[in-house]
């Protein structure tokens, strides 16, 4: 284990995330709505901490929803969610990165499984926005330093 770290040292490898480059120097604007309350827990999921003396991150959250598929009487079987999440730096407004993402869930069958299968795919994409977020201020750290 020791040679495997003295090896890696050698070699010029600098970790993704370690201390001057850990994710967790942002500070999260607050939660105003379900949507961003389940991209806020991905994104600490993701390893970005909600940290007040960080670099203060804002985003915009916006989603689609279609009918991709129906069934023989007409009724839908599967939607489809698409969503975007701007994201800049309150210390430069002017850079906004624009990151999109999609997710689909069966329509079909009764009311109440429809509504968690919709559930469930609004937390899959926001999950899948969330790990996108987190590598763009990775990013961004590392071209600070």
């Amino acid at each position: 284990m020791i040679l495997g770290a003295a090896a890696l040292a050698g070699c010029g490898f600098t970790p993704l995330y370690g201390p001057e480059n850990s994710p967790a120097q942002w500070a999260l604007p607050d939660v105003t709505t379900a949507q961003a309350h389940l991209f806020h827990n991905a994104l600490i999921s993701e390893g970005i901490d909600d940290n007040p003396n960080g670099t203060a991150l804002q985003y915009r959250i916006n989603t689609t929803e279609d009918s991709i598929g129906q069934i023989a009487d007409g009724s839908e079987a599967r939607r489809n969610i698409q969503g975007e999440v701007v994201i800049w730096r309150s210390d430069d407004p002017q850079n906004k990165i624009t990151l999109r993402a999609f997710t689909g869930y069966d329509a079909s069958g009764a009311a109440v499984a429809v509504r968690a299968a919709k559930l469930d795919a609004e937390a899959r994409l926001m999950t899948l926005l969330a790990r996108q977020t987190a590598l763009q201020l990775t990013l961004w750290q590392r071209a600070r330093r």
